[in-house]
Formats: C-alpha cells, structure tokens, sequence
C-alpha cells in the first residue's frame, strides 16, 4: 500500500534549475486508481489470488525528469570474410556511418524506480513504454502552481550532467556495433530540459502463492496523462503461471 504523507523522502538541498517547466495530469484519482488496479490485477500473467492483494490509493506524484534531446554520428569499420573458389577465406571489409536520434526521459530522482528507454514501436507492444512529453505540453513551474497543488512534489537529485551522460550512453549503445576493428561515434546534446512529470504511483501487498518471500513490496507507476504502466514490480510471472499449470493439471479449481 502507498504510505501516508510523503511517498519520496525530500531532500536537504534538491536539485532545482532556474528553469523548471511541469506537464500537468490529464488523468483525474478515480481514472488514475482504475489504471494502477487493472495494472495489478488483470492480465493472464497474474496470480490466481492476486483479487487478494492489499492495494491502497493511488498518489499523484510530480516526480522530476530531464527531457535530453541527442543525437550520435559517426562510423565503423570492420571486417567479414567470404569463401574463394580454392575454399580458403578471403576478408572483406565492412562498415559505414550510422545516425540516431532521440529523446530521452532520465529521472532526476534516483529512488524512484523508472529506468530510462529510448522510445520505440516494440517497447509500446512489449507493454513498457518509454516516457515521452512535447516541450509544446509543458508549463512553466512559475505558472503552475494550481496543477502542482493536486499532487505531491518529489525532490531531484540527479543533475544536468549525470542526464546527459546517461541520455549520450543509451544513444550509444543502441548505434556502436558490437564488432569493429574500429568505431568513432560522437553524441551531441541539442537540449535538455527539467519538468515534473505526473504519475500515479501505488504500492501493494500480496501474500499469496506467487510471492518470491514473505513481506515482498510491490509497485505501480502509470502516467496520469495517458494511463500506461511506465515502471512496475509484479509477483513472479512464472510462478504464477507454474501454480496455474499445476492446478489445471491435478484438476484443483480454487
């Protein structure tokens, strides 16, 4: 269940740029608690028992992100090989340049739990978007002091340098190729902005046959803009499906 009061501890000294912008919710409590329960408790994946997990109100955080904008060009060059005539291998060289572009949510708050993905078609059919807000949806934080008000703010810790650094690695990563005799690729940050994204965030108790160890905690975190799960800790799939197996095999029906 979601504590009373403050969810994220607050902090000494938080991390707060000059400019600060916030995307406000689009999802009221009531359409906000119906997300985080049917994140919970619908899908085959679920347990049997999962009806029986304590899960309290939803609260709406303003939690801190910085929307980084990179792009990464450069260039490889490797080596393939193909078999002559007289059966001995012969290298080809292989290689070219490479783009990539995106942008990228980081958390600025490292206590909560959201790891950062670049955005794509398959994590959205997978069921784990990436974060994504247009720089034309955010308000700036002067202005938004009746918005903040609904929910609770939480305090940033992660600052400019650490987001990028994280932003240019995911970028990286996806376009160096794994194999190269050599590779230069550089990232370039066009621009990175600070806001306070709206989730409903919710943690829960389950004690029932899927639980990994007794007082397992558990969490959702859906966007109170669109009502997708954007981060999310679950009993063991397997071990629900296993139970399911097992009861369907020895003809059990509780």
């Amino acid at each position: 269940m979601t504590r009373a009061g403050v969810t994220f501890p607050k902090l000494p000294q938080p991390v707060l740029p000059s400019d600060a912008f916030v995307a406000p919710a689009t999802l009221d409590a009531s359409r906000g608690n119906e997300a985080v329960a049917r994140a919970v408790k619908a899908g085959i994946l679920k347990p049997s028992d999962i009806e029986g997990a304590e899960l309290g109100e939803a609260a709406l955080l303003y939690v801190p992100f910085w929307r980084v904008a990179v792009t990464v060009d450069g260039f490889h060059i490797g080596l393939s090989s193909m078999q002559g005539r007289s059966g001995r291998s012969i290298p080809i060289p292989t290689g070219g340049a490479r783009h990539k572009d995106g942008i990228v949510m980081v958390c600025a708050r490292t206590i909560v739990p959201y790891e950062p993905k670049l955005p794509s078609f398959f994590g959205k059919i997978a069921g784990a978007p990436a974060l994504e807000i247009g720089t034309d949806e955010l308000i700036a934080l002067e202005n938004a002091g009746d918005v903040l008000e609904a929910g609770e703010v939480v305090d940033a810790d992660v600052d400019k340098a650490r987001a990028e650094a994280i932003a240019s690695g995911m970028l990286l990563r996806a376009v160096s190729p794994t194999h190269a005799i050599y590779a230069k690729y550089e990232p370039k940050i066009h621009a990175s902005t600070f806001c306070f994204y709206p989730l409903y965030y919710a943690r829960y108790r389950y004690e029932g046959e899927a639980r990994r160890h007794a007082g397992e905690e558990y969490f959702v975190a859906v966007s109170a803009r669109t009502g997708e799960v954007v981060a999310a800790k679950h009993p063991s799939a397997v071990r629900a499906m296993t139970n399911k197996l097992r009861k369907l095999l020895s003809f059990d029906r509780r």
